[in-house]
């Protein structure tokens, strides 16, 4: 039965999901566990674990399977609203600490590959990763190359693009 439940689980969890939302988030709740126990004390979380009877411990280990699998969803929901607060996209008074931090980056910058890959031509982003995302979207979008809008047309391009293409 377990191992039926487990298949059902695991055809409905496509690759991605696992690569970036459920492993990422079950180390950082492991790394988040370890330090409470440090905090607590090893010993005293082993005496504690082994005085607990097995059914307990099972209840205790589903307990931590199912919290981890709720806030994986939950982060799964609001992945769009993450993504875009990692960009950059801020309210003003704080995206133009940012976007001045970002200047005295490319300021810096002397190495004009580096500069090329990791800041948009016109208008800067507050983070460096909404920096590099412009960047890589001013590539395609520049007159010199294709003019075209890569948000909008690379989701329809990669569906037909070759597997041994997508696969590289």
């Amino acid at each position: 039965m377990l191992g039926t439940l487990l298949d059902k689980v695991s055809g409905r969890t496509d690759q991605r999901f696992l690569g970036t939302l459920l492993f990422p988030s079950f180390i950082l709740l492991t790394g988040i566990g370890s330090l409470v126990v440090t905090q607590i004390g090893w010993a005293h979380t082993l005496t504690w674990w082994s005085a607990l009877d097995g059914s307990r411990r099972v209840l205790l280990v589903a307990a931590a399977v199912t919290a981890t699998f709720l806030i994986v969803l939950l982060l799964a929901v609001r992945l769009r609203t993450l993504v875009r607060f990692f960009e950059g996209q801020w309210p003003e008074p704080l995206a133009t600490l940012g976007r001045k931090r970002q200047e005295r980056r490319r300021a810096r910058t002397t190495d004009f590959e580096k500069r090329y890959y990791l800041f948009p031509t016109e208008s800067l982003m507050p983070t460096r990763l909404g920096n590099v995302l412009r960047a890589a979207e001013d590539y395609p979008h520049s007159n010199d190359r294709y003019g075209m809008d890569s948000a909008f047309f690379w989701p329809r391009l990669y569906s037909v693009l070759p597997d041994s293409f997508r696969a590289s």
